[in-house]
């Protein structure tokens, strides 16, 4: 009784003013500024003297090279991280990094345009991709290009250069926006029109980017070039899995069948895209520069049947929240208890971040440093709908990646599943040396228990 009244003086005690700023620098959805004191980089860690990455290659390196050793000015690349392990704070640092090395950089979010819950077409891609630049040029140069935006050309271009005399357009650029957005009725038969001759918009698009990066070079004379990213794309996905290989295959095929359409004149671009597109078609690279980067999450497990802790990439995640929090004042001598919420998250960047948040938002009634209780109670809110989401369908698929912690010998089918379950936050993927793959900690005894199920189902 008396230790429980010292613990509820104690999260009296704890200035709710300073909790509130702790959580939010544990928000897990805001990019960190790469060059801010929360940051931390994940790819220059010491390890037995040599500063390596927890992430395998250093992809970001690897995509500025690229920019900076291509022939003629532009270049396109493709780069996907799986969801929350950090991909839209390392563009930032990627971003500053060729920004330091004189780029002009821009940077866009493809949500802003685009729904991302349905099927993705060429000629989506087109209209959001100019309008995004568009839009982040002006910006950066405080006005629009020839005081024309995007959007208001493209209205004179579908009304004179596109048959749809029985459609009607909006007459705001925002209604426009907002229907290109969420493909509504007018956009869908604009849309149809266009594909019939996607040349036209391909042209006109380009034309548009072509001003914008003129005027770039004429306001930023000593620039080495421009550098446009387009964020948030690998978050493809619509809201039922039944429907994931519809938007799958319409994503594959635009990336695979119009390089050029993507392929930006004078510019050097970069797009983000799901990480399904490496795993189900490794032909789709040989349409850009370079191989499909995809930035996984955080090795803080072995490779193996009972995964022991991989000691630097568990200190490494404790480094990276202390940037964010004091350890010490929260934790106390309690430092095993961060470490298991570091091994639940799978080194998952924003799941471990969210199991944070949570538990400080605990202590406003249960007290610092945190019980093994509460640690119980926040793992447990986020295991609950990470089970219920393990259909028995999906078993199968999961117990090979489980039992082989490598997609080789799976059917198109089963590696497209995959690509799904990595979207549920299911299946997590590694990097340091060799690639693997791991089921999600919070699943993994369930897809074991259910597997040995469906086995002795099977057996005569």
């Amino acid at each position: 009784m008396e230790d429980n009244e010292t613990r509820k003086t104690e999260s009296q005690a704890v200035d709710i003013e300073v909790l509130r700023r702790w959580i939010a620098n544990c928000d897990p959805t805001k990019p960190i500024d790469p060059a801010g004191e929360l940051y931390f980089n994940l790819d220059q860690i010491e390890i037995d003297g040599e500063i390596v990455s927890l992430r395998g290659d250093d992809h970001l390196r690897a995509l500025a090279d690229a920019v900076q050793l291509s022939e003629g000015g532009s270049s396109c690349q493709l780069f996907s991280g799986f969801s929350g392990t950090g991909k839209s704070t390392e563009l930032r640092r990627l971003a500053y990094k060729l920004e330091a090395a004189g780029f002009s950089v821009l940077v866009a979010d493809a949500e802003d345009y685009h729904s991302l819950s349905r099927p993705l077409t060429v000629e989506d891609l087109m209209v959001v991709t100019a309008g995004a630049f568009g839009e982040a040029t002006a910006a950066r140069l405080g006005r629009d290009v020839a005081e024309e935006s995007y959007w208001k050309r493209l209205i004179d271009f579908l009304r004179q250069d596109v048959e749809i005399r029985e459609v009607k357009l909006p007459a705001g650029l925002a209604d426009l926006k907002i229907g290109i957005k969420y493909a509504n009725p007018f956009w869908i038969e604009v849309r149809d029109a266009i594909a019939r001759s996607h040349g036209k918009l391909r042209d006109h698009s380009h034309s548009f980017i072509r001003r914008c990066v003129a005027s770039l070079s004429k306001a930023e004379p000593h620039s080495r070039g421009t550098v446009f990213i387009l964020d948030s794309l690998e978050r493809l996905s619509p809201p039922m899995m039944s429907q994931f290989e519809e938007v799958m295959n319409s994503v594959l095929r635009v990336l695979s069948e119009y390089p050029s359409f993507l392929r930006i004149p004078d510019c050097h671009a970069i797009y983000t895209v799901p990480p399904y597109v490496r795993l189900v078609s490794l032909r789709v690279a040989q349409h850009y520069d370079g191989v499909t980067h995809v930035l996984p999450a955080i090795k803080v497990v072995e490779r193996g049947p009972a995964p022991k802790r991989y000691r630097p990439g568990v200190d490494a995640l404790i480094t990276l929240l202390d940037r964010r929090i004091p350890l010490d004042e929260i934790f106390g001598d309690r430092r095993d208890l961060l470490e298991q919420l570091i091994v639940y998250s799978g080194g998952h960047v924003r799941t471990f971040l969210s199991f944070v948040r949570d538990l400080l938002k605990h202590s406003l009634h249960s007290g610092l440093p945190p019980s093994e209780k509460a640690i119980e109670e926040v793992v447990q809110y986020y295991r609950e709908p990470a089970r219920l989401a393990v259909f028995r369908e999906y078993v199968p698929v999961l117990h090979k990646v489980l039992e082989n912690g490598t997609l080789e010998g799976m059917t198109r089918e089963e590696r497209a599943m995959v690509g799904a379950l990595m979207d549920e936050n299911l299946v997590l993927c590694y990097r340091n040396g060799e690639g693997w793959f791991e089921v999600h900690p919070l699943v993994r005894d369930l897809v074991q228990e259910l597997a040995a199920e469906i086995e002795a189902d099977e057996s005569p």
